[in-house]
């Protein structure tokens, strides 16, 4: 047998390894088993040459079958890490969602809650001021009657010294007339808020 795995004559046992003088019917004889033996050992090399070809063919098929399989394989890992990232993805947007949704409801509860207070708080005010408003209407009511009655006493008190003042002149002049020019000067005083009696 050769390097690469053939056959040779020496391998099979067909070189004769001595030479002894044959006749011609031995030689004959001779030569159809040697052809024999060589078409038997040469079928034999076909069929080992097919076996060895179909355990290559097969083998091939096998590592090709794992390369398709691996392929697939990888295929399929492939596709299901990107449907994970996809829901990984979708997962995440619906929570992001989720969490504006719920800090938009606490930003308006919170705005209702502020609003609410303020609305509150301004009615007080409202209220407060609208009591001290009423409170102030009646001091200014109060104010201004007093005002009124501190007028009508004072302007009272001016007709008393008029009538005082033309009771003395009438005792002076003993005389029931009395001069317009005093009438006169008592109007003016009395016009001007001016004391009548003179000090």
């Amino acid at each position: 047998m050769t390097k690469t795995g053939g056959v040779t004559l020496a391998s099979v046992g067909l070189r004769s390894k001595a030479k002894k003088p044959l006749d011609d019917k031995a030689r004959k004889e001779r030569e159809r088993r040697r052809m024999r033996m060589i078409t038997d050992q040469m079928g034999l090399l076909h069929d080992m040459e097919k076996e060895r070809r179909e355990t290559e063919v097969l083998q091939r098929m096998k590592r090709q079958a794992k390369q398709e399989e691996e392929l697939a394989y990888e295929a399929w890992r492939t596709t299901q890490c990107r449907s994970i990232i996809v829901e990984d993805r979708k997962l995440r947007e619906a929570k992001y969602d989720k969490r504006q949704d719920l800090d938009t409801q606490n930003a308006i509860f919170k705005e209702k809650q502020m609003l609410d207070s303020m609305q509150e708080q301004m009615g007080r005010e409202i209220e407060t001021l609208q009591k001290r408003d009423e409170f102030m209407r009646e001091k200014d009511k109060e104010a201004k009657k007093l005002r009124q009655t501190n007028e009508a006493a004072k302007m009272i008190d001016a007709i008393f010294d008029i009538a005082h003042e033309a009771y003395i002149h009438q005792q002076k002049q003993d005389s029931d007339e009395i001069d317009p020019r005093n009438w006169h000067e008592w109007e003016q005083l009395f016009v001007e808020g001016a004391p009548i009696v003179g000090e």
